[in-house]
C-alpha cells in the first residue's frame, strides 16, 4: 500500500519557557566566558495529523475531522562551536570575549551578541490528545 502522511492547519497555541542556567557556576568567576543553557522550551501544537491511501484516499490513520493537540518539550544549550570565540568591540576593534552581554574592557562600549548560537540538544513528545 502507498500511503501518505497528511500534517495541515499546523498552529502554535502556547510557549512557556523556562529562566536560563548557567551550567559550571564556578566558571563565572574564574573565566569571563561560561556555558549557558536554556533549560527547556514548552510548546503546545495543534493540527491535522493523518495518512491516506494514494489509490483511494482513504484515511488510514488518524483522522482528518479533528486536530490533534501535541505538547513537547524542548532543550537548547549554547552552541559548542560558538562558545569560545573571540570578538572585536564595533566601537574600537579591541577584542572581547561575549557570550550574550559584556562591557569592553578598552572603551566601555556595552556589547550585546545575537543569540543565534542556541541549539535544539533534545525534543521529546510530552503526549498527543485529539480534539473533540
Amino acid at each position: 500500500m502507498i500511503a501518505t502522511w497528511k500534517v495541515s492547519s499546523v498552529g502554535l497555541h502556547t510557549v512557556r519557557l523556562t529562566p536560563f542556567t548557567v551550567t559550571d557556576p564556578l566558571s563565572t568567576v574564574i573565566y569571563p566566558r561560561f556555558a549557558i543553557s536554556l533549560s527547556n522550551a514548552y510548546l503546545n501544537v495543534k493540527c491535522y495529523d493523518y495518512v491516506i491511501k494514494d489509490a483511494t484516499g482513504e484515511v488510514t490513520r488518524g483522522t482528518d475531522k479533528s486536530k490533534m493537540n501535541i505538547k513537547y518539550k524542548l532543550s537548547f544549550v549554547k552552541s559548542a562551536s560558538n562558545n569560545n570565540t573571540e570578538e572585536k568591540c564595533p566601537n574600537c576593534g579591541a577584542p572581547v570575549d561575549i557570550v550574550s552581554s559584556a562591557v569592553c574592557p578598552y572603551c566601555d562600549s556595552t556589547l550585546v551578541k545575537d543569540a543565534g548560537d542556541y541549539v535544539m540538544s533534545k525534543k521529546v513528545s510530552l503526549g498527543q490528545t485529539l480534539e473533540r
